[in-house]
Parts: structure tokens; sequence; C-alpha cells
């Protein structure tokens, strides 16, 4: 049977071509590329035989052909009806599978040694999930891509989109890379990608964009190597981080209403978190009352580098929450960032964060020296006045203004120490109180110089 440039309509939810009483249909030869199929079936054929048509009118007059008629995928020249179809044939070597229409349903993809798995979306949108087989091999070679592909999470019921393992059988997915993919439709609760049972490595995601209708983009528990780069996160949090290292986060934005990045670590589970984050756009709006980034649960040894970050948070929170409770092993360096103009200080009450610079704008364009830093004694540094006068005990120390200072302070002469305070031209917007101990002490001085009182607010009678 061949056939071309017919329009063909059936109505009462019949196949507009029947094939019926034909045991073996092998012998059957049907050529449909170039007609129109009307409104009501995708594919012009009944259930149980295949009628390649890779093109179609669009329009009962024929004017206008598309590509793709009822085939789903392909693999070079080969076509495809659906995609388990296309699936099923992947079994090694380098092998691209190209959608051509939609997918719905859910998927479980089995890594492999011999094979570099491809998924091209094409602009096309996924309504379901992915799941990755690691086959708890932690397999060094092999790859899987998917890029370009919409997916859409509405009715999915899984947690995420994106599925590594799940079970300690299907656990140790490697070598995994997302490329220009959406996500949406998460009502807020559905994550993009999620691990489970942890050892997993070798994620990268690169200008992925994640909307505001999903949860998150990341919720990962020890995965070894994790890249992200180019990516826009619009969703409820951002990225939550557990037990995982060598994490890389690069020229993102992310713009949420409570965590961007939530580092932690479960008690005696996986490795010590390692994140860097480099020329990224940080936001939270504070509508869940969150840090920007938090550091949490028994990240005893995290380790965070920042460098060229705009950092925003609102809601009066801090830029970088710590709730360790023994936070005596985390490294944070977070000289050279933006931290917007709410909060001067970018961490939370309780841990103190060398922050010897920062860039006034939220380009990172104008570095500026003090960041947090109100005072030096030398290379030593100081988050209030109160901590550098107390480490002034004796000899001849000088304590040096980073910033603008505000309160009334009481100066203790001792014979031991002489202070001098430089105000470095910064203003002290307060009261000194100078107590000689009533010892009219022959030794040991007090040099006061460069600063500039404000007397506005002061209650004392003098400066």
């Amino acid at each position: 049977l061949s056939m071309e440039k017919n329009a063909v309509t059936t109505e009462g939810g019949v196949a507009h071509i029947g094939v019926s009483g034909i045991s073996d249909t092998t012998g059957l030869e049907i050529a449909a590329d170039a007609n129109y199929w009307g409104e009501e079936l995708s594919a012009p054929v009944s259930e149980g035989i295949k009628v390649n048509v890779i093109n179609s009118y669009v329009d009962p007059d024929c004017n206008d052909l598309v590509a793709g008629g009822n085939i789903v995928a392909f693999i070079g020249d080969e076509y495809f009806f659906s995609f388990e179809d296309a699936l099923a044939t992947v079994v090694n070597g380098g092998v691209v599978i190209t959608l051509a229409a939609d997918v719905s349903g859910d998927f479980t993809f089995v890594r492999s040694s011999d094979l570099d798995l491809v998924i091209d979306g094409a602009g096309h949108t996924f309504n379901g999930t992915i799941t990755i087989d690691g086959k708890s091999a932690t397999l060094a070679d092999g790859s899987l891509t998917i890029k370009n592909v919409n997916f859409d999470a509405t009715d999915i019921t899984k947690a995420a989109c994106i599925n590594f393992g799940g079970s300690n059988a299907t656990r140790y997915v490697t070598n995994v890379t997302l490329e220009g993919c959406t996500f949406t439709g998460g009502n807020r609760t559905i994550a993009a990608i999620k691990s489970y049972t942890g050892g997993d490595k070798n994620l990268t995601i690169i200008n992925c964009t994640v909307d505001n209708t999903m949860h998150s983009l990341l919720q990962v528990v020890n995965v070894t190597g994790i890249k992200i780069d180019g990516c826009t996160v619009e969703s409820k949090n951002g990225l939550n981080i557990q037990d995982s290292s060598d994490v890389v986060i690069n020229n993102s934005t992310i713009n949420v209403s409570g965590y961007a990045v939530r580092i932690g670590q479960g008690s005696g589970n996986g490795s010590a978190p390692v994140v860097t984050l480099t020329n990224n756009t940080i936001h939270t709006d504070g509508t869940e009352g969150d840090p920007a980034i938090i550091i949490r649960g028994s990240a005893t040894e995290a380790s965070l580098s920042m460098e060229k970050n705009a950092v925003t948070t609102e809601g009066g929170v801090a830029h970088i929450g710590v709730t360790v409770a023994d936070n005596s092993g985390i490294t944070v360096s977070a000289d050279a960032n933006y931290w917007g103009e709410e909060l001067s200080a970018p961490v939370s009450e309780g841990y103190k964060v060398n922050v010897i610079n920062s860039y006034a704008d939220p380009d990172c364009t104008e570095l500026v020296e003090g960041g947090n830093i109100v005072a030096y004694i030398g290379d030593a540094y100081y988050f209030s006045f109160e901590d550098a006068l107390a480490a002034a005990v004796s000899g001849n120390v000088t304590i040096t203004l980073a910033a603008d200072v505000s309160g009334d302070f009481t100066l203790v002469r001792s014979s031991d120490l002489d202070l001098t305070i430089d105000g470095a031209g910064h203003t002290f917007n307060g009261a000194f109180t100078i107590d000689g101990k009533s010892a009219t002490l022959a030794n040991g001085s007090l040099t006061i110089k460069n600063v500039n009182f404000d007397a506005t607010d002061i209650t004392k009678a003098a400066c």
C-alpha cells in the first residue's frame, strides 16, 4: 500500500489504517509518508503493526509538511515508534538517541561500561522520570548524557525527574551529564535531580534551567565530583549537597526563596563536604527564613571556597549560616565577593569568617579592603573592636581600624602596655572612658590617632 498527499480522517477512536486477520505481517509494505491524518489520532495504524511515517501534513489541503509523523525517536537514520524501543536497541559504543516527539512515562537506564549514550531531546518535552541504574558497580567507563530535554514534572510520582539509583542494587551511578535541559511543573515539591544511597561519581550539569514551580535543582548525598556551570535556578531552594566532595558551582544564577546552597554531612557518612563557588549570582528573598548558604548537621570538616559571587540575602538573615555545634574544623574562604547592602557581616552569629576584602558592586569589579573585619593587630584581624581590645594585653600594640565603630568602650591603663589606636580615617560613633586604675602609672601609654569622632548619639559629656 502506497499513500501520498491523502487527507485521511477517521472518527470514533479507531485507527486510520487497520490491519487484521493476518498473523504474519512481516511481508506487508505500507508507505504512508506525506499524508494528512486528521487530529484525532497521532498514529495512523492499528496497534500491532508499525508504519514508517517520517513526515505528515498538518493541514487537510496537504500544504504544510512537517517532520516526525508518529516516529518518537531516531538513532541515526533508524526510527522508532516508542522511546522504549529506542532504548532497547542501545547496547554498546557511542549512541545518540534523538527525540522526534514528546515522551511520557517512567524509564530506567542501566549504566554500562561499554556504552556512551546521548539522549538529545531536540527541544521536546519529557513527561515522566528517568531512573539511572548504576548496577552497584562504580563504572569508570561509559557515560550518559541527557541534553535539550524539557522535563515536565506535573504528573510524576517520584521525588525527582532524574533519579540516581534508589536501592543498594542500583546505586553507584557514574559519569552523567545534563546539558541544556529545563525543569518545570514540580509544584515546588519535586527536585530536578536526586540521589539516594550515595557512592555516585561525576555529575555534570551545564546550562540547565529550573523554574519556580520546582523544589530544587539538586538533592544529593555522597556524590564525588559535581560540576555545575551556567545554570539558572529559580525554584523554592537551590542545591542540597550532603556528604559530597569536589563540588564546583560556576557562572550560575540561583534566585530562590529558601536556601541557595545547603552543605551537610551525616554522622559518620560519606566524605567531608568540599564546595567551591565562583562567579555566581546568589539571592534568597528570605521567605523561608534561610540564609543563602547553609553549613549544617555533622559537617564538622566542611570546606567552602567562594570568589567573585554576588550574594544578597533578604529578610535580615545571614548570608552564610553555620549550624554545626563543633565548627572548629570548618574552613570558609570568602574573600572577594559581593555581599549586598543589607548585612555587613556575611555569616551568622557564632561563627567567624575571615573576610579581608569584598566587592562593592554586584558585578564584582570594584574590590575594596575591609570586608566584615573591624580591626587589625598586625596580621591578625578581628570582627569587633571589643575582640581587638581584649587581645591587647602587654607590649607595644597597635590596633588599626578597618571599619567604622559604634559604642562606648573602657580602656584600662596598664604599665605593661603601650597601646596605639589608629583609626585610619574611620569614624568612631561613641565614647572612650580611660580607666587610670587610681594608680598614677609611670609606665605604659595610650595613643589615639586618625580617628573621626562623631558625638551625635553619645550620652556622656565628652567623646
